[in-house]
């Protein structure tokens, strides 16, 4: 008898509020990553010049009511971004952490709106 492998693609998740959107350095909720393979895009929105870092950290802890859960020390990805009005960079992955999130650092400019969503 044979089995069935299902691979599931073409969901997105935002690892950072939606509303309102974060406008400045900030750290997001860890969220269950149901598959090795994942791309992360960062957009940031504004007037005139801009810029932000944004790291994604991964963990295999589960979530726990004490204490929550640490980032690995290997960060996963950084992207970096820097131009006006609109910009948008991210990356691929294949690494297996269980659980990812964002992180924004370092904002520069009049940000009206910064993004982070993952693929899987």
């Amino acid at each position: 008898m044979g089995q069935n492998v299902w691979i599931k693609c073409g969901r997105t998740f935002n690892l950072l509020s939606e509303s309102p959107a974060p406008t400045g350095a900030g750290t997001g909720p860890f969220l269950y990553k149901d598959s090795p393979f994942a791309s992360f895009q960062a957009t940031i929105i504004g007037t005139g010049a801009i810029g932000a870092t944004i790291t994604i950290q991964g963990s295999n802890e589960e979530p726990s009511a004490t204490g929550g859960q640490q980032p690995v020390a290997t960060v996963l990805g950084t992207i970096t971004l820097s131009g006006t009005t609109a910009v948008s960079d991210g990356f691929v992955t294949t690494a297996s952490w269980k659980y990812v999130r964002a992180v924004v650092s370092a904002p520069t400019g009049t940000i009206t709106a910064i993004r982070v969503t993952m693929g899987v």
